[in-house]
């Protein structure tokens, strides 16, 4: 059976995430090219599946 632990008992900040895992802030506005890319339109399938908006 697994270990269940909450993650504050084992990652104490954002330094250690950083640390442990070799993460680093990235600035480049080219770093996630999709989100500059015209995306298609939802289908009505997908859009059902959205919560309303407000």
């Amino acid at each position: 059976m697994a270990k269940v632990i909450a993650v504050t008992d084992a990652v104490k900040s954002l330094s250690e995430v950083e640390a442990r895992f070799g993460l680093h802030r990235v600035e480049d506005e080219q770093f996630f090219t999709e989100w500059q890319q015209d995306l298609p339109e939802l289908n009505d399938a997908e859009r059902a599946k959205l919560p309303p908006q407000q």
